[in-house]
């Protein structure tokens, strides 16, 4: 099944433009191939493919507009910026998970440090085709990049769970906190807050338990920053 990623769905069944020169191009799309129009706002359509050119590709409805939920739990991801790759990777799997946001952070130790305030153009392309390629109703929304202090704003503001994932000799597992979050938490909301590749510094951590997260631990060994927040989002759709 072929997905296509639209700012709408058309109306008149036609796709046009970009998305049109990469099915009929790149995609190489054929008449009667099946295909799902989605919008990232929560609407797919399933449809067949009619005539193309590289211009222009009639789609040929199977179905009425679906209009799915968001994933649950709702997981907002403050992440401290990582380096280009492993940020690269770390976008496309939050996508994949069905993360509602991701936060890119400065925080002191961090070795990548893109300016505050602006937003990563490569970040939302990979955000973009992650989604197309899992078939995913909703777009992960990707926030400009916080400062340090907006984030912990953020963090004081938010309204579910707030978790970190620690490394503070002591920190219970993350089941053993969800565990006693789950039947607290209507709807169930989380953020989750991961350090960068020297982790966080120690007044860092101060300052997001006097905001009221919660540690959790991701197991016995060091996980790369990358592999942490996919671990622990992982951990928070199967038994969050």
């Amino acid at each position: 099944m072929i997905h296509c990623l639209l700012p709408a769905i058309p109306e008149d069944g036609v796709v046009r433009g970009d998305a049109a020169h990469h099915l009929h191009t790149v995609l190489r799309v054929r008449k009667g191939e099946p295909l799902a129009l989605l919008d990232g706002a929560g609407h797919i359509l399933p449809a067949t493919v009619g005539d193309s050119s590289k211009h222009e590709v009639l789609v040929l409805p199977t179905g009425p507009v679906q209009t799915l939920p968001r994933t649950s739990p709702d997981v907002t991801i403050f992440q401290c910026v990582a380096k280009a790759s492993h940020m690269e990777w770390l976008v496309e799997k939050a996508v994949e998970l069905g993360a509602a946001e991701l936060v890119p952070v400065l925080s002191r130790n961090c070795v990548s440090r893109p300016e505050a305030g602006s937003t990563v153009a490569r970040w939302e392309r990979i955000a973009s085709a992650a989604l197309e390629q899992c078939g995913g109703p909703w777009r992960m929304n990707l926030a400009p990049v916080h400062t340090w202090t907006q984030a912990i704003e953020r963090v004081r503001a938010f309204p579910g769970a707030v978790l970190t994932a620690a490394l503070p000799e002591g920190t219970p597992p993350i089941r053993i906190v969800l565990d006693k979050l789950r039947d607290r938490l209507s709807p169930r909301s989380y953020a989750l807050f991961v350090g960068p590749e020297g982790d966080f510094a120690d007044f860092e951590l101060d300052e997001l338990r006097d905001a009221g997260s919660r540690f959790i631990g991701l197991g016995p060994t060091v996980l790369r920053t990358d592999t942490a927040t996919v671990a622990a989002l992982a951990c928070l759709r199967l038994i969050g």
